[in-house]
């Protein structure tokens, strides 16, 4: 208790978790007992950043922040499993190299399932809002791109731990400059920078409105 701190590392990434305190659960393991879950509570924070390699590009450094979280551990004691928000939370990407942009997603509930290396392999909350910050046009600044929604799923990259695909459904709204849109769920496809709206879909913006079935936006 007080400023509890928590350092998890492998050959990919290094995971630090920070809260006001901790409680640690261990299991009997083949040699020595094996840490199995850490419930931190007092304001949490998860920072993953990736270890720089040559010839790698680096994944984005995320960032849990909630006033409560449960993380599970993988068999072993030494890998994360999932991690699970006992209150509203935020998760920042922040991105270590060109093209990938800044994010951030605020959700009443939150839970995160790590594939290999501590790698985010999805990622699902509820009641959502979402910022992505767009690049600068001819050194003028855009205005960022917002969603809302009633649930969310996003999926990354096991290996690059990059996002790949962002789902979101039930009241979806989205909004990006004078360009407006709303539809029963919507696809983002970041590797291909698409977005497909599904179901009462509808785009307007200062001179005109389109509506369908399925609006798929070439961004």
């Amino acid at each position: 208790a007080g400023n509890a701190k928590l350092q998890s590392t492998t050959s990919d990434s290094r995971t630090n978790v920070d809260s006001g305190r901790m409680d640690l659960e261990f299991v009997e393991g083949q040699d020595q007992n094996e840490l199995r879950k850490v419930i931190a509570t007092g304001g949490a924070t998860v920072r993953s950043e990736p270890i720089v390699k040559p010839k790698v590009p680096p994944a984005d450094t995320r960032i849990i922040r909630s006033d409560g979280l449960t993380l599970t551990m993988r068999a072993g004691g030494k890998d994360m499993e999932r991690a699970d928000t006992h209150a509203a939370g935020v998760v920042e990407f922040i991105p270590n190299r060109a093209g990938q942009k800044h994010r951030i997603v605020n959700g009443q509930t939150m839970s995160v399932e790590y594939g290999a290396s501590n790698q985010i392999k999805t990622f699902t909350s509820t009641d959502v809002s979402t910022r992505t910050d767009n690049d600068p046009v001819k050194g003028k600044p855009q205005p960022p791109s917002l969603t809302w929604s009633k649930g969310m799923v996003a999926h990354f990259d096991e290996k690059s731990g990059n996002l790949t695909l962002l789902e979101q459904w039930d009241h979806f709204r989205y909004e990006d400059g004078d360009r407006r849109a709303v539809a029963d769920r919507a696809e983002m496809h970041q590797t291909t920078d698409e977005m497909k709206l599904l179901g009462s879909a509808r785009v307007w913006d200062a001179t005109g409105s389109t509506t369908a079935d399925t609006i798929q936006m070439k961004q």
